[in-house]
């Protein structure tokens, strides 16, 4: 029998009594590397002059799909996608480029997760699309993050600059 391999990262599943002499090999380079990678691997590219379609070499060769980490870099200056495959896989996006990057799958109608140019995001596939874990910022950068029945918001009414606290419409002693 051959080596079969897992169907989501594609690592080595020897079959018994099959690489006699030669499985330290296959361990090595089809398991053991590419659980690295999957876990704390990274794959960069240059999106200057077009999307990102990450590389799906399975059987146990590396690839940029398994990757945990997805660095896109270059000035496009527009909107890219990565065009990852539509199946269960988390990432951490560090948007090294110019320009917004859209992760999503790479066949049918999915929307993604948007990540602005010097900022990251960990996304995960959800069944249908790429979707962002953790909680997003709301308001602007100068605007005080509170929690508003569960998710964060932020008010142009109550800002800080660093420096000072502007409350818009207050009433009420400051002591």
């Amino acid at each position: 029998m051959t080596t079969a391999y897992t169907s989501l990262l594609g690592f080595a599943l020897p079959v018994t009594g099959e690489l006699s002499g030669t499985w330290g090999d296959v361990v090595n380079d089809s398991i053991t590397q590419l659980v690295e990678d999957s876990v704390a691997g990274y794959a960069t590219t240059s999106v200057a002059s077009g999307d990102w379609t990450l590389t799906t070499t399975g059987s146990g060769a590396a690839n940029q799909a398994r990757m945990a980490i997805l660095r896109p870099t270059g000035t496009p200056g527009t909107a890219r996608s990565i065009l990852a495959p539509n199946s269960s896989k988390a990432y951490i996006i560090d948007n090294q480029s110019d320009s917004s990057v859209t992760i999503k799958g790479v066949t049918g109608p999915t929307t993604g997760v948007t990540v602005a140019a010097g900022k990251q995001a960990l996304v995960a596939w959800n069944g249908s699309d790429f979707v962002q874990v953790g909680a997003s910022a709301g308001g602007s950068n100068t605007q005080v993050q509170y929690n508003s029945s569960g998710a964060l918001a932020g008010s142009a009414n109550l800002t800080f600059d660093g420096t000072t606290l502007t409350a818009a419409g207050f009433s009420g002693p400051l002591n």
